[in-house]
């Protein structure tokens, strides 16, 4: 904590700051969050620029991006047919992050890499200017076998040879003790992982939860729920810790209780195509064509609406670091549901400010929702105290 403030303090008199986001091509909560941060430190009168590998303002915050002097690669090598997957991205990512290096003002006097690869970015830019501090925001972590830990708690049935356990093992000695031993200070959002910094890294983490620029998301009076229309919302890019396969089996069960759910799910499909797939397929076979919405990217004025529209946000993620949308959907007043595993649960209190119930167990969520139609008097105090928290502790 000494050492972090001391970085605060030099903050306090640098004045150019470089933002490195491994890709600005997408919707997510570690985009918005840098460029949210971004503005902030602008505001306070920071020079800073963002630096990415790739670049597609339409597909990302088009509105946030254009505060900003964006600096992005001409090209980015596609994935061979020759070399394994894991050996060609270590490659690659090690190449785009040397020429993204070369491209940084060398006046920058701060580095402040966010998420997955852009901490190699300071790694190369620090050996152009030795002892300029590089601030890590890690977001999820990096390595391999926590990788594989976190897919086999979604999917108990993946099992890892002899042979892929070593080789991940030396792909991850190769990341810290190459890449991320050069990082001066670490971010994380949760407990869990402050832990797996300390058990890989060998070093402290600082804890920050995900700040939101609260005024974007305004707050809506809520009224009872009426049984017979249940209006739930879930947001998140495809991936299979995200768990929605747990929310349409909560509709089911809410169904033969004779409730009328309607479940809307807002994220990018293209991600991991299998996983969309499989959700799907599961659609179809609960028969739940006309009780599910996938309206896959929407634009920010869409998100408002469905935030300001629905019911209920239900927060299903397994083992994710955080979950930014927690706090957009309490700040707009939408009472949450939250797995007890997903990184925001661990700042929330159970019937004080959220719902959080134990993940990959529909039972549980299709509980909470039935608690929040028949408890008027929760649901109305869960709206307004979920609004109340994130204005008092969520500020960028």
């Amino acid at each position: 904590e000494c050492s972090f403030l001391k970085f605060v303090l030099l903050i306090s008199v640098m004045k150019k700051i470089a933002i490195i986001v491994r890709r600005l091509n997408v919707k997510g909560g570690l985009q918005r969050l840098a460029l949210e941060l971004a503005i902030c430190l602008k505001k306070a009168g920071y020079d800073v620029t963002l630096y990415t590998f790739v670049l597609n303002r339409k597909e990302c915050y088009e509105d946030l991006l254009s505060h900003f002097q964006v600096v992005s690669l001409d090209h980015v090598p596609s994935s061979s047919i020759l070399i394994p997957s894991y050996l060609w991205n270590l490659h690659s990512e090690n190449k785009c992050a040397k020429k993204m290096a070369f491209l940084i003002d060398l006046e920058t006097e701060l580095l402040n890499p966010h998420g997955e690869a852009s901490y190699k970015v300071a790694y190369y830019f620090k050996k152009l200017r030795k002892k300029i501090p590089s601030v890590w925001m890690m977001n999820d972590m990096i390595t391999k076998m926590v990788s594989f830990e976190r897919a086999q708690a979604v999917d108990s049935s993946l099992r890892l040879s002899f042979w892929k356990k070593l080789l991940y093992w030396i792909f991850d000695q190769y990341e810290i003790f190459t890449f991320v031993r050069a990082q001066d200070e670490i971010v994380v959002h949760d407990n869990r992982e402050k832990e797996w910094v300390r058990r890989f890294f060998k070093k402290e983490a600082n804890i920050l939860p995900g700040g939101l620029a609260i005024s974007e998301f305004p707050y809506h009076e809520k009224e009872p729920i009426i049984k017979g229309n249940i209006r739930i919302l879930s947001t998140g890019i495809f991936f299979a810790h995200r768990r929605f396969e747990d929310i349409l089996e909560s509709l089911r069960i809410l169904r033969e209780k004779q409730y009328a759910p309607i479940l809307t799910i807002i994220g990018d499909e293209n991600a991991d195509k299998r996983y969309a797939q499989k959700i799907h397929t599961l659609i179809a076979r609960l028969d739940l064509e006309k009780s599910v919405r996938l309206l896959g990217k929407v634009s920010s004025e869409d998100l408002l609406k469905e935030y300001k529209n629905n019911d209920i946000f239900v927060f299903a993620s397994h083992m994710q670091s955080w979950g930014l949308a927690v706090s957009e959907a309490q700040a707009s007043g939408l009472p949450v549901i939250v797995s007890k595993t997903a990184g925001a649960s661990e700042v929330l209190t159970d019937h004080k400010n959220a719902l959080i119930v134990e993940p990959k167990q529909p039972e549980k969520i299709a509980e909470a929702i039935q608690e929040l139609v028949e408890d008027v008097k929760l649901y109305m105090r869960l709206s307004h105290a979920g609004r109340e928290f994130v204005e008092k502790n969520f500020s960028l």
